[in-house]
C-alpha cells in the first residue's frame, strides 16, 4: 500500500511542476551568440572562481554585451586574444545571472567596478574565438587587421 501511495504523491508533484513551471523558465534554457569587438576587459580576482568579464560591441544588437569568461567552465579558441580592448570576437553564450568576485582577505566579495550588467557566461561547448588583431588595417580595410593570418 505504501509504495501506491507513493506513486500517486510523486505522480501530483510530477504533474502539478510540469503545469505550473512558468514558461519563461523554458527562455532561460536557450542560448545567446555574439560576435563584435571587445570594448573593455575586467579581471575578476577570487581565487575560488577566477573570471574575466568582457565587454562585447556586438554587431547585429549594436548594443554592448558583457560577459563572463569563467576559467573553469569557458572554452577559448584560437587565436586566444579575449585580455584586452580591440579584437574581434565570436562565440556563445548561457543567459543568466552572473557575479563578478574580487579577492577580499581570505574571502570574495562582489567587485563594484566590473562592468554591468552580465549578460551571462560564455559557455563550454560553443566558447569563444578572437581574430589575431583587432582593428580595421590603414592599408587595405581587411577585417581583423589585416596581413596574413589576422581577423577571422
Amino acid at each position: 500500500m505504501k509504495k501506491i501511495v507513493f506513486l500517486n504523491f510523486t505522480s501530483i508533484v510530477f504533474l502539478l511542476t510540469t503545469i505550473l513551471v512558468p514558461i519563461k523558465s523554458v527562455y532561460a534554457l536557450s542560448f545567446g551568440y555574439f560576435g563584435g569587438t571587445i570594448t573593455q576587459t575586467h579581471f575578476c580576482t577570487c581565487l575560488y572562481d577566477p573570471a574575466y568579464i568582457i565587454s562585447v560591441k556586438d554587431i547585429k544588437t549594436k548594443q554592448t554585451i558583457n560577459l563572463e569568461y569563467s576559467f573553469f567552465f569557458s572554452m577559448l579558441y584560437s587565436n586566444y586574444n579575449i585580455w584586452e580592448a580591440g579584437p574581434y570576437v565570436l562565440g556563445g553564450y548561457t543567459p543568466g545571472t552572473a557575479v563578478c568576485l574580487r579577492q577580499s582577505g581570505y574571502y570574495c566579495t562582489t567587485d563594484s567596478g566590473a562592468p554591468k550588467p552580465l549578460a551571462g557566461m560564455i559557455d563550454f561547448v560553443r566558447g569563444i574565438g578572437s581574430s589575431l588583431t583587432g582593428g580595421f588595417s590603414a592599408g587595405g580595410g581587411s577585417f581583423g587587421g589585416g596581413g596574413a593570418g589576422g581577423g577571422f
